[in-house]
């Protein structure tokens, strides 16, 4: 059958003229948003960014330039006409990354360069290519990639671009190791620290530290920026102290078992155990000398108790407590997780003196009692064994504690002088 012939298929002379011209246009409006973008991000990077030169295996920071995730590469402009590419599969690894949009400020290690291009890696690591950069990775500190394939009498042979390497069992994690057999076959970062004669010896806890140095300065900045900043980790190690917790970025930090909870916690390993994943907040960053220490907390994630500690709590009405702590003047009873009150020693019996707590109680022991008193201000709570004041003349708290010096009690002292005063009106 014939082809119908149709007048709307002609393309005239004038009109692919105009396409080209348009097509022409369109290049050049696009050429010159992209040396106005260039430029702009030029001056950014340059205010943002250090002024140390540009070398392998020197930090950098620079402005993102191109950010697509159909293209393998992100293109970084350095500033003074130099630009970095970097993997995008880094960005898209990590969900620190995912907000990251075109004119924002990244920081990256230089781990290679091609005349003007400098190659970078959020990690720091370098792909090897060949046995030079090997060497090149040596002399510029830069992290590379190695397979751990067997243990041995010392620590480990890893295996880093087809050549045998060394790491001492010392250098393969920052916590002491029990079970060697978890890292093998395991691909880690490592940095080369000894490389003469093609022999090579590495050090996985060279790279971590280094990476929690980089994550420490991050931490600190992202703090002053938000004070009240939630992270994640997980428990590495649980002491009858407190237990340690690596956060996700790589830092480990101690939580005090004080800040395990609002409530009372008397064995830590009843309230965490290793693997746990936990969310915390960062009470401080203490340095002295090389060691820096992280103090967390888990207990400032959750809402204070005493907030609502009029929902809770009820003056004249029976509730059922356990004792958490004995000392001569009295024994403390937690109510509600988090919130405590005292039972004065005299309170204890009507008819007979008591020395000391111990005499009739133990921590641990469930107890009813009814509140008299509560000092919202300065979070104290008296208590009795029953609505009104049990205790006689005779029995007065004044007869057991006024022997002794109170001096040396601090809060616990307060809170008994407080309670003497009153007796005593």
């Amino acid at each position: 059958m014939a082809e119908v012939f149709d007048p709307k298929n002609i393309v005239w002379e004038s009109e692919e003229v105009d396409n080209a011209r348009t097509k022409q246009e369109a290049n050049a409006q696009s050429d010159t948003e992209f040396s106005k973008m260039f430029a702009e991000s030029n001056e950014k990077a340059s205010s943002g960014s250090t002024k140390a030169p540009l070398k392998v295996g020197g930090k950098i920071t620079g402005t993102i330039l191109m950010l697509s995730a159909d293209s393998q590469d992100v293109i970084v402009n350095l500033g003074n006409k130099s630009v970095g590419i970097l993997p995008y599969s880094e960005l898209s690894s990590s969900d620190r990354y995912t907000n990251l949009k075109v004119g924002d400020l990244i920081s990256a290690v230089i781990v290679g360069r091609t005349g003007s291009e400098y190659h970078l890696s959020l990690t720091g690591s370098t792909n090897l290519k060949s046995q030079e950069d090997i060497k090149n990775a040596y002399t510029n500190r830069l992290a590379v990639k190695g397979r751990v394939t067997s243990e041995n009498k010392g620590g480990f042979d890893v295996v880093i671009f087809g050549k045998r390497a060394f790491c001492p069992i010392s250098a393969m994690d920052k916590k002491p190791i029990n079970d060697k057999s978890q890292y093998l076959n395991q691909e880690f970062e490592f940095i080369i620290t000894q490389y003469e004669d093609n022999n090579l010896v590495v050090s996985r806890t060279q790279y971590l530290r280094m990476k929690e140095k980089d994550a420490l300065i991050q931490l600190e900045q992202d703090l002053s920026q938000n004070p009240f900043l939630e992270l994640s980790g997980t428990v590495t190690r649980v002491e009858n102290f407190g237990a340690f917790v690596e956060l996700d970025n790589g830092i480990e930090g101690l939580v005090h078992k004080s800040e395990l909870s609002w409530g009372k916690v008397i064995d830590v390993s009843d309230a965490v155990t290793v693997g746990d994943r936990l969310r915390v907040k960062v009470l401080k960053i203490s340095k002295e000398d090389t060691r820096v220490r992280v103090s967390l907390s888990v207990k400032s994630v959750s809402q204070d108790p005493w907030e609502t500690v009029d929902e809770k709590i009820s003056i004249s009405k029976p509730m059922e407590g356990t004792i958490t702590k004995l000392e001569k003047f009295g024994v403390f009873v937690e109510l509600s997780p988090g919130i405590e009150g005292l039972l004065l020693t005299g309170e204890l019996s009507s008819n007979k003196k008591i020395k000391h707590p111990s005499d009739v109680v133990k921590v641990g022991d469930k107890i009813s009692v009814y509140v008299k008193e509560i000092d919202r201000l300065k979070r104290r709570i008296s208590l009795s064994l029953s609505e009104g004041s049990s205790s006689s003349q005779d029995d007065s708290p004044r007869e057991w504690v006024t022997k002794k010096d109170n001096k040396g009690l601090g809060i616990f002292g307060k809170l008994l002088q407080d309670e003497l005063d009153r007796h005593s009106k």
